[in-house]
C-alpha cells in the first residue's frame, strides 16, 4: 500500500506537473539523498549540526530552484530569499534556547539516545536547532519563490513598474502569505504532535505548565 501510495503521488506529480512535476521529483530524491546521506551520517559523528543544517538546507533549496526555476534572477532572489530567512530563524533558536535552559532533550528518542550516546556524537542542543531550521527550510522555500516568481511575473507583464512599487508589490503578497503560512506551520508541528499534546493535556497541567513543556 505505501508503495502504491508513493508511486501514485510521483505519476499525479508528472503527469499534472509534465516537466516540472519531473524536475519536482528529482529535486525530491536529492532532498533524501541529502537529509540522509549527507546530514545524518556528518551529525552521528559529531559534526556540528547547525552548521551542517544550514549547509543541506543551502544545497536543498539551491538544486530545487535552480532545478524548477533554472538559472534565472527569479530563482537567485528566492535562494537569497530562503537562506536569509533560515539565517534568521538559527539565530532566533540559538538566542531563546539559551534564553529558555533548553538541553535539546524534548522527546523520548532523544533520551533514548543520550543513554546509547557512547556510540555516537550528538550535540542535543545543536540537534534541536538543525531541527528548527530543516523544518523551516521547506516553507521559507515555499515563501521565497511564490514572491520571487509573483514578482518576476508582475516584472514582464509591466514592464514600466520601479524597483521600488515591485518591492511594495512584493511586500504586500508576503503579508497575505505569512496570514496562512504560519496557521500552516502550526497546524503541521500540532498534527505530528498530536496524541502527546492530548497526553501533556490528560495529565491535568495547567496552561503555564503546558507551554513551558520542552517538547513544546
Amino acid at each position: 500500500p505505501l508503495a502504491l501510495l508513493g508511486g501514485g503521488f510521483l505519476l499525479f506529480l508528472i503527469l499534472f506537473g509534465r516537466q516540472k512535476g519531473v524536475k519536482t521529483v528529482l529535486s525530491l530524491a536529492v532532498t533524501c539523498l541529502v537529509v540522509f546521506g549527507l546530514f545524518f551520517p556528518l551529525a552521528v559523528r559529531g559534526i556540528n549540526p547547525v552548521w551542517l543544517s544550514l549547509l543541506c538546507a543551502a544545497l536543498m533549496t539551491g538544486f530545487t530552484l535552480f532545478l524548477v526555476c533554472g538559472f534565472t534572477r527569479k530563482a537567485c532572489s528566492a535562494i537569497l530569499g530562503c537562506l536569509g530567512g533560515l539565517s534568521v530563524a538559527g539565530i532566533l533558536a540559538a538566542v531563546f534556547s539559551y534564553a529558555m535552559r533548553l538541553s535539546g532533550i524534548v522527546d523520548e528518542e532523544a533520551a533514548f539516545l543520550r543513554f546509547i550516546s557512547d556510540e555516537f556524537v550528538l550535540d542535543f542542543k545543536g540537534l534541536l536547532f538543525a531541527a528548527i531550521i530543516i523544518g523551516a527550510s521547506g516553507a521559507a522555500m515555499d515563501v521565497a519563490v511564490s514572491i520571487a516568481s509573483s514578482l518576476d511575473e508582475l516584472a514582464q507583464k509591466a514592464p514600466d513598474l520601479s524597483a521600488r512599487q515591485l518591492f511594495s508589490s512584493g511586500v504586500v503578497i508576503g503579508r497575505d502569505i505569512m496570514g496562512t503560512m504560519s496557521n500552516t506551520l502550526i497546524l503541521a508541528f500540532l498534527g505530528s504532535g498530536l496524541t502527546f499534546i492530548i497526553y501533556l493535556i490528560s495529565l491535568g497541567l495547567d496552561p503555564r505548565q503546558l507551554i513551558s513543556s520542552a517538547y513544546v
